[in-house]
């Protein structure tokens, strides 16, 4: 049974056209605050081994002293192209090339602007 709706590692974008993989912190915007501040969320891509896709996971879940306090509430949704291409990866892991050469998160090739124009047509 196959469920689309469950992404793996690199199926989902940012909006910048980075593909998001497990261990990257994600950004994505929450409110406009007081003097115009724009205020964010910061997100962890998880691979949730029940689910058999990436989750994101709230930054302070990750200490478990914070995720289990009573006032430290939220929700870790399953990552969706809707929610990947709000957020914005600003740190990830690095990843070797088809070369064998090390290389950074943001020099992963990215999504294509015309094929990103054909999807929401």
């Amino acid at each position: 049974m196959e469920r689309p709706w469950l992404k793996q590692p690199g199926e989902c974008f940012d909006s910048q056209g980075i593909p998001i993989y497990p261990g990257d912190l994600l950004r994505t915007f929450h409110f406009i605050g007081s003097r115009r501040r724009k205020n964010y969320l910061y997100h962890v891509a998880v691979m949730d081994r029940e689910a058999g896709a990436l989750r994101m996971v709230p930054v302070f879940h990750l200490d478990a002293a914070l995720r289990d306090h009573a006032d430290n509430r939220g929700g870790n949704p399953l990552l969706s192209d809707g929610l990947g291409a709000e957020a914005t990866v600003i740190d990830g892991q690095s990843f070797r090339d088809g070369d064998g050469f090390l290389r950074l998160w943001y020099e992963r090739p990215r999504k294509a602007a015309e094929a990103a124009k054909e999807e929401e047509e």
